[in-house]
């Protein structure tokens, strides 16, 4: 949930979404939303919704209950958010590295990341320019033509020094 109001923060669309604290609640919200959801488990940001079996496709009102029930005997709460199909999930994270200082690393999200593990990693303040260069041919011209325009739009978010070309990047 922190995740959604942060990216949310920095001018990124995602999904709309609502935190229930009930069966009652995941329900109302599903039909708020529109239908099919996606029900996640509202565990921490260092737990791994997927690994520990905390996250549930294609809701409808007819296993709704099931699935809230099911969640929020694993965590306090559900984030119960539309289930959307029109793109591809994309990753990108922060990390601070103890030789390379702050670190970036982006690609696509979902089982791509999780199953592959296939990322791009760089410097903070590596140019925009070159991270849009490296997940071009590194990511998304692996994973076919319907991922081509990704590259720059994923880049464009990113805070990075227009100049630098790092060497020393994964």
């Amino acid at each position: 949930m922190k995740s959604k109001m942060l990216v949310s923060a920095a001018g990124l669309e995602v999904a709309p979404w609502r935190l229930a604290r009930s069966v009652a609640e995941a329900m109302r919200s599903g039909h708020e939303l529109g239908w099919p959801v996606v029900i996640k488990a509202n565990f921490p940001a260092t737990v791994h919704k997927a690994q520990r079996g905390g996250v549930r496709l294609d809701i409808w009102p007819g296993n709704a209950e099931e699935a809230a029930k099911e969640l929020l005997e694993l965590a306090p709460s559900v984030v119960v958010a539309r289930q959307l199909r029109a793109g591809p999930e994309l990753f990108a994270g922060v990390r601070r590295d103890p030789v390379c200082g702050l670190m970036v690393a982006a690609g696509l999200g979902g089982g791509d990341v999780e199953l592959i593990g296939r990322v791009v990693s760089a410097p903070a303040d590596a140019s925009r320019e070159w991270l849009t260069e490296r997940l071009a041919t590194q990511i998304f011209q692996r994973s076919g033509p319907r991922y081509a325009a990704l590259p720059a739009l994923f880049s464009r978010y990113a805070r990075t020094n227009p100049s630098r070309s790092p060497s020393r990047a994964r």
